[in-house]
């Protein structure tokens, strides 16, 4: 693969999907903030990113705002699911998972 002259390195801070079989699976680098204060301008700048790719589908803005921030306040009192740890870390492939690397790709 090239390089690119201009190409920076990135390191996740949040990854976030939906699992079929799990529910939600939120994996975070707590190491990138020195204070978990940070999360929360974090939280608040993807609401405004969900906002926005609702609002390119055509949605209204601030309709669609405040559903969002209504359902996080509704969850934050009384959560819907309990948030479980899984021992791993972040590496240059991503999020290793006890010690194994899980990837949808299998090599033949």
């Amino acid at each position: 693969m090239a390089e690119h002259q201009n190409a920076i390195r990135i390191q996740p801070c949040l990854v976030a999907y939906n699992n079929p079989e799990q529910g939600l699976v939120v994996m975070l680098n707590v190491e990138e903030f020195e204070t978990p204060g940070i999360w929360g301008i974090v939280l608040a700048d993807v609401v405004g990113h969900i906002v926005n790719a609702y609002a390119e589908k055509g949605m209204a803005a601030v309709p669609t705002r405040q559903e969002i921030i209504h359902y996080l306040a509704s969850e934050l009192e009384k959560p819907s699911a309990r948030a479980e740890s899984l021992d791993g870390e972040w590496g240059d492939e991503g999020f290793v998972a006890g010690m194994e690397y899980f990837d949808d790709e299998v090599e033949e």
